[in-house]
């Protein structure tokens, strides 16, 4: 059964999304210690792609899964499952059937915002100033830029944009 499910979950394309772009362990264990970005999204503007997310159920219970039923359905219940620790993350997820190894095709438009990590390398910063070029290019709109700051007194984060 083991053998099957992996089989199975090889092909599956997942993409992970947050409500927050605030939370300071998020930042931690998916940016790289703060060197990398988050991407922000306007659901509205490529439906096709972010109106399939599914909210990840957050338990300390194994799902309880039934064979007799339909492998995706099982799937579903595995890969949407995550221990009650994980609850800051307020995760959502996509999961596209036989699209592993592939990138998530959203409209160029619906991407509304950048934020870069306290701890940001200048090359990052650069490989995203040369893709926001190419969308002036192309006339799409630019999205709105912001940096990440550690608070002065607290354990948080604070969003500036960038002008």
């Amino acid at each position: 059964i083991s053998t099957i499910f992996r089989k199975h979950t090889e092909k599956v394309g997942l993409s992970c999304l947050s409500e927050t772009p605030r939370n300071i362990l998020m930042w931690s264990h998916y940016a790289s210690q703060h060197k990398g970005i988050v991407l922000q999204f306007e659901i509205a503007k490529s439906p096709e792609a972010m109106l399939h997310a599914l909210k990840i159920d957050y338990s300390n219970e194994y799902p309880i899964l039934n064979f007799a039923q339909d492998m995706s359905e099982q799937l579903a219940k595995i890969m949407l499952r995550k221990s009650e620790d994980w609850k800051y993350e307020k995760e959502w997820r996509l999961l596209i059937i036989n699209a592993a190894s592939t990138y998530l095709k959203f409209n160029p438009e619906a991407l509304t915002g950048i934020i870069f990590g306290c701890r940001v390398h200048d090359e990052t910063r650069m490989r995203i100033q040369k893709y926001l070029s190419e969308r002036l290019n192309k006339k799409l709109s630019v999205p709105s830029l912001y940096n990440a700051k550690q608070h002065q007194s607290q354990y948080k984060i604070d969003l500036e944009r960038i002008k």
